[in-house]
């Protein structure tokens, strides 16, 4: 396998800052999906109350029927 050499890429200042707050954003958005789903799975483990997958699969084809 052959290793070929990618140039450099040139980007305005602008287009660079507006990638990281992108990158940012994202990132921040995943620590927060993140946090939602352990806070729940912590909850479900104290309460015992848990949502059985058919449940959730049949609520998401009803979301997606209604879309």
């Amino acid at each position: 396998m052959k290793s070929a050499t990618i140039p450099p890429l040139r980007v305005t200042p602008e287009l660079l800052e507006e990638a990281l707050r992108k990158q940012i954003k994202n990132r921040k958005l995943h620590q927060e999906f993140m946090a939602r789903g352990l806070a729940s799975r912590d909850k479900a483990k104290a309460t015992g109350n848990y949502v059985s997958k058919k449940d959730v699969m049949g609520s998401l084809k009803i979301i997606l029927q209604e879309a």
